[in-house]
């Protein structure tokens, strides 16, 4: 009741702020969830807010908005206070955005974990909101064209975006907009406190509720598939290639994904993979060929294969892969090579539960969009504890998508693909001066 009084009479306060400002709050009090502690001497907390608009220049906009909102000062610290404040005793912040959400993660050392709770609702509380750093945090979030530095983990990133976030832009100009972050629709809190509802109310002290709910726009009603066929993106510069093969995969339930998850580690994960020996050892014709599971949302991920290779080297290359992936996929997999991969794995998860609140919580949100009350079960881990690794070979196909439906992006270099890999599903040529949606958007129609 506390909680309900302060902030309806914090709302009649800021109403002038509202006024000027994009308000990005929950129309009712937060649900709370709280994990189990860490294990790196750290708490954290995250505040989880729903994006009200998946155009990406609006998302973009949001991201940098929230970054300024927490890179201002205080009532009683500028700026540059705040963030020695932070410095010294060792508090982060991160932003990071899932498929319908945007999350802002505190993490502090147990010792003053009570205190930067305090701080964090000074940040958000504070009415500050700086132009040119908005500005600034804009220009440092405009997505760099994926043909210039030709990293794989950009290009799926590109790519991650363009599945999440589908409408480039809804038209509005952005350069100008202001936000004010309120009550945030849910929290997730790790701490070693038994009863963590004091530090909970300290960090959501007067911040503002909306007085209704908010509608999202340009929400895409289901999943976006990506096209099949090939892109390339000539370099007259370059005497390299990237090889990229990517498919948005959809899984029917939690087992299949680690399914997919293992045997994509098989072929690429690692120094022991089938990429590695290959690629690397046999043909000596990559230093990083390596495969990605690059988990999206629930029961969904896009699954990567690439390598970086002499520019007339990429055809050879690319067909070894698709070897090595059919292969794989048909069910001839090394039992013991998959065993460590799970070993590998099961210990990657464990490890990033215990100590990156950031990933923990969203892996909460896949799981609980709308919070809950009961017992948390993520059974991304229960089935990665159960996975029979006789079995896991044997459902390739069933968890795999054939190569022909991937996505293939050749970039950089002047060898074009031959006629007769332009024709089987599609091809488009990627100008320099154009981001790799240009392509994208051409597959589709």
């Amino acid at each position: 009741m506390m909680l309900r009084f302060l902030t309806l009479c914090i709302v009649t306060l800021l109403l002038p702020l509202m006024a000027r400002a994009e308000l990005v709050a929950a129309s009712s009090d937060p649900k709370i969830a709280q994990l189990t502690p860490m294990r790196n001497g750290l708490s954290a907390v995250t505040f989880v807010w729903a994006i009200p608009d998946f155009a990406m220049n609006r998302v973009l906009a949001l991201n940098a908005g929230l970054s300024t909102a927490i890179s201002a000062g205080t009532t009683d610290l500028s700026p540059f206070e705040a963030e020695t404040y932070r410095e010294v005793n060792g508090i982060s912040l991160g932003i990071s955005t899932q498929d319908s959400d945007i999350l802002l993660t505190m993490t502090a050392p147990h010792a003053v974990f009570a205190d930067a709770l305090i701080h964090l609702n000074a940040l958000l509380a504070n009415p500050a909101f700086s132009k040119e750093w908005y500005k600034r945090q804009s220009l440092l979030l405009t997505p760099v064209k994926a043909t210039k530095n030709r990293r794989p983990d950009h290009v799926i990133n590109v790519i991650s975006d363009y599945v999440r976030f589908p409408v480039e832009s809804d038209g509005v100009d952005t350069t100008d907009t202001e936000f004010a972050f309120g009550m945030p629709r849910q929290i997730i809190i790790r701490t070693t406190e038994r009863d963590p509802s004091p530090l909970i109310q300290s960090a959501i002290n007067g911040l503002p509720l909306r007085n209704a709910d908010v509608e999202p726009t340009n929400k895409p009603d289901r999943p976006v598939d990506l096209p099949k066929g090939i892109i390339f993106a000539p370099d007259p510069d370059g005497e390299e290639t990237l090889i990229l093969a990517v498919h948005h995969s959809i899984f029917e339930n939690a087992e299949q994904q680690i399914n997919a998850n293992l045997l994509l580690d098989y072929m690429g994960a690692y120094q022991g993979s089938e990429m590695f020996r290959i690629i690397r050892q046999e043909m000596r014709a990559a230093y990083d060929p390596a495969s990605d599971f690059h988990q999206i949302a629930r029961n969904q991920a896009l699954l990567a294969l690439s390598a970086t290779v002499s520019t007339p080297d990429w055809p050879a290359v690319l067909e070894t892969i698709r070897t090595i992936y059919e292969t794989t996929r048909a069910g001839d997999v090394g039992a013991q090579g998959l065993a460590n991969n799970q070993r590998r794995l099961r210990s990657g998860f464990e490890y990033r539960f215990a100590t990156n609140p950031s990933w923990s919580a969203m892996q909460f949100l896949f799981e609980y969009p709308d919070g809950t009350t009961g017992e948390v079960k993520i059974p991304l881990f229960s089935a990665l504890v159960q996975a029979k690794l006789e079995t896991i070979a044997a459902k390739g196909k069933e968890s795999l998508p054939p190569f022909s439906d991937y996505l293939v992006l050749l970039i950089g270099g002047t060898l074009p693909p031959y006629t007769e890999m332009q024709e089987q599903n599609g091809y488009c040529e990627l100008p320099l001066s154009e981001p790799l949606r240009y392509c994208l958007e051409k597959l589709q129609d």
